[in-house]
């Protein structure tokens, strides 16, 4: 609904609707609406990343030509918008710069379309000329709902106006999923945003604008693609650290759209909000008017006056600003709904969410939203009710100290009635309101002690305080349903067991004999094992190192090779169960230089290439069937997606090491090792402090870690410089630990040169 082609100027006769050559191009921008743009403020940059950055809120088409006059141009300033999306590409320049003097005027800024955009180089450079000196200017119109055909020229002309001036904004806007007359039966995400992105380059990109229209004319609400785009859109902003944008709906269309009230407005803008959108831009403010469509009064009806829309809208735009100097410098990380029937694609609340309504049926979204530079934490709640005020109750976990909200009158947080006894609160919600709701999170306190080992290199079996390990070298260990511990005892060529009393026997393999030999028991050999994964069945699968081979253990200590001789130094392990796959990290650079190995349990091995090194570490599976990678050389973990096997880091910096909590890229890992994964889909990292075989070990990088679900905020747990001691938080020490899993609320640690499995219980 949004394609408006030609622009002339309006003369002011109440009513007339088919004014001289105004003309709409299909519903095209509420299915697609031709010539939007974005803007934001001043130099662009310094608008779209500095430190007292606001949110940016914009109008789709600007007055028409005829309405340049103060009164029309200060009645935007008002209601609270800092820019101006003109699609008017046909004016001449003349008018187009006493528009933008207009604006300016007011202090306001645009996004100025030129039919001169289409031109060639020579065209495109005089249009820059024309406009780009001017204060009011802060980008340019490119394309508004370009096909997959037509990406790669938007690309083109969006490269154009950066090398020309690299602090405007190029505005290209994207279809909807469900514009399929369009778009046909491509992968939206896959086929049509990401080759967006990859077109027009991740790093140039300023923002990613869609735009999608649900409220139709029949009453009802278009929920599966509008809450799929604002998600894809969503994931894609925070892989790339793009901003986000997209169209609110504010006006309807004979068939079509119904014209929304001041209670669908308000959804529009909460729920755009909770998927991360930093850039909204309401569609339309000025009325349109097109030669074949009929379009309902917007905020501003054909004569420029005000209707019923425009202090709702007014009083909107001033509520997101407060709450938007908040939720700009965040990442809405995770979005969930709540409710009786939710929408198609959509993530229930999980069981293990820091927050949740008392009342399940409650019809909500509510999204974790965390600021990676200091690591604070909120939940944003929507009511999805458009008719209903609702009063609920949340619950917390224990971990939560208060709870407060943000103020909407001026931006502060302010007091909720949290009761930090039964870690509840209340709230009530307007109907399509959201309030944004900041956490005090306390730290969870790990007590650790020591499970088994007597502190002494060796070999030998039974209690405790007196079994022996010989761990030369870093490896790893897992645990089964029945909370049993297997270790690969590297220099032993054992594989050990140990019970939840910490009594020790041998599985598999002949204490200090190498060799490559199937069996039971003792009778079979190992050299070097270093990983184990183990089934739900109790099958213990062996990344056999130094015989290039992966083994298989029965419950009853029985090995045989499923694959031998043929993935070099096999060392990090990972299986998938569902799949009947293992998945292996290889110890030898040449041979993982960007490669991970896919074996089935039946033998068959599959070479998979990723977009980045693999280098030694572990590998474990998530709970969403991705891969999830301890890069001990480059002190990063990351995921990998099985679906295309793209890499996506999820905490730390390559190359750059060390201890320092914090989010995501922010955090820092000396050389990791170990990794284990939990039910809520956090992920613990065994910190070794040496990169593999390296004679250097970091004094105080023999920590566990957590990486939180979500919000990818790394915080140690226990551990500091190199030592043995059990106890609470930092007071315990660790000597390179190089194995770790999880067992229900415990985490077992293999503890490298302290010769010891520990325990943590949270």
């Amino acid at each position: 609904m949004k394609q408006i082609i030609s622009i002339k100027p309006i003369r002011r006769m109440l009513g007339m609707i088919g004014l001289a050559g105004l003309s709409l191009l299909g519903c095209s921008r509420m299915e697609y609406l031709v010539q939007p743009e974005r803007a934001a403020t001043q130099p662009l940059q310094a608008l779209l990343t500095s430190a007292a950055e606001e949110m940016m809120i914009g109008i789709y088409i600007a007055p028409p030509f005829d309405f340049t006059e103060p009164v029309h141009y200060q009645r935007i300033k008002d209601a609270n918008v800092d820019f101006i999306q003109d699609i008017s590409g046909q004016h001449t320049p003349a008018n187009k710069l006493a528009m933008l003097d207009m604006a300016d005027s007011a202090g306001l800024k645009m996004i100025v379309a030129d039919d001169r955009i289409n031109g060639s180089d020579a065209q495109i450079t005089a249009m820059l000329d024309t406009y780009n000196n001017h204060p009011a200017v802060i980008g340019y119109f490119i394309k508004d709902e370009p096909t997959a055909a037509q990406l790669n020229d938007a690309a083109t002309r969006y490269g154009k106006v950066l090398g020309y001036d690299p602090s405007k904004l190029p505005h290209v806007n994207l279809f909807p999923s469900y514009a399929t007359g369009a778009l046909g039966s491509i992968n939206y995400e896959n086929d049509y945003v990401q080759q967006w992105i990859n077109l027009a380059g991740a790093a140039n990109l300023k923002y990613l604008s869609m735009d999608n229209y649900p409220f139709l004319s029949n009453g009802q609400f278009r929920q599966d693609p509008y809450y799929h785009d604002l998600d894809v859109i969503r994931r894609l902003g925070i892989r790339y650290g793009i901003k986000t944008s997209a169209y609110l709906q504010s006006v309807g269309v004979a068939g079509m759209y119904r014209r929304p009230n001041t209670d669908e407005l308000r959804f529009s803008a909460y729920s755009t909000l909770a998927y991360g959108v930093k850039i909204p831009v309401w569609f339309s403010y000025w009325t349109p008017v097109s030669s074949t469509e009929v379009f309902t009064d917007a905020i501003i009806d054909l004569t420029g006056a005000k209707t019923n829309l425009y202090d709702p809208f007014r009083i909107l735009n001033a509520e997101l600003k407060q709450i938007g100097r908040t939720l700009i410098h965040t990442d809405a990380v995770a979005v969930y709904h709540s409710g009786t029937s939710l929408p198609a694609g959509a993530s229930p609340i999980p069981a293990s969410f820091m927050v949740k309504p008392v009342d399940p049926s409650a019809n909500l979204i509510m999204t974790h939203f965390v600021n990676a530079a200091n690591g604070k934490e909120y939940v944003m709640v929507v009511n999805k009710s458009f008719t209903t005020t609702l009063n609920a109750t949340f619950s917390t976990g224990s971990t939560i100290t208060n709870v407060q909200w943000i103020s909407k009158t001026n931006g502060d947080a302010v007091a909720t009635d949290f009761n930090p006894a039964t870690h509840q609160f209340s709230a009530s919600f307007l109907p399509g309101e959201g309030k944004l709701f900041p956490l005090t999170i306390a730290l969870p306190e790990v007590t650790v002690s020591t499970l088994s080992g007597s502190g002494t290199a060796g070999y030998a079996d039974g209690a405790a305080a007196t079994a022996k390990f010989n761990f030369v070298t870093n490896t790893g260990m897992a645990t089964d349903y029945l909370g049993n511990a297997y270790i690969a005892d590297i220099d032993n060529h054992c594989i050990r067991k140990i019970d939840a009393s910490g009594t020790v026997t041998t599985l598999a393999g002949s204490p200090g004999v190498s060799g490559n030999t199937d069996g039971t028991g003792a009778a079979a050999r190992f050299n070097h094992p270093t990983d184990v994964a183990v089934d739900g069945y109790g099958n213990v699968y062996v990344a056999d190192t130094w015989n290039w081979a992966v083994r298989k253990i029965t419950p009853g200590g029985t090995v045989t090779t499923i694959l031998g001789w043929i993935v070099p130094f096999p060392q990090g392990m990972a299986i998938d169960q569902a799949q009947q796959k293992l998945y292996l990290v290889s110890a030898l650079p040449s041979a993982s230089n960007g490669k991970l190995y896919e074996l089935s349990l039946s033998g068959t091995l599959t070479t998979r290439t990723l977009d980045r090194p693999v280098t030694a570490g572990s590998i474990k599976l998530d709970n969403g069937g991705n891969l999830v990678v301890a890069d001990n050389f480059n002190s990063v973990v990351y995921r990998v997606n099985r679906s295309n096997w793209k890499t996506e880091v999820i905490a730390g910096a390559a190359g750059q090491h060390g201890t320092a909590d914090g989010v995501g890229a922010n955090a820092r890992f000396d050389h990791p090792w170990g990794l284990a994964i939990d039910a809520a889909n956090n992920i613990y990292v065994a910190g070794c402090g040496h990169q593999f075989d390296a004679p250097t070990i970091a004094a105080t990088a023999s920590n566990i870690r957590m990486i939180q679900a979500n919000s990818n905020k790394v915080i140690t747990l226990a551990g500091s410089t190199q030592g043995y001691a059990n106890g609470t938080g930092a007071a315990a020490t660790f000597n390179v630990p190089t194995g770790i899993a999880v067992y229900q609320n415990q985490l077992l640690v293999l503890d490298r040169v302290n010769q010891r499995i520990r325990k943590l219980i949270k």
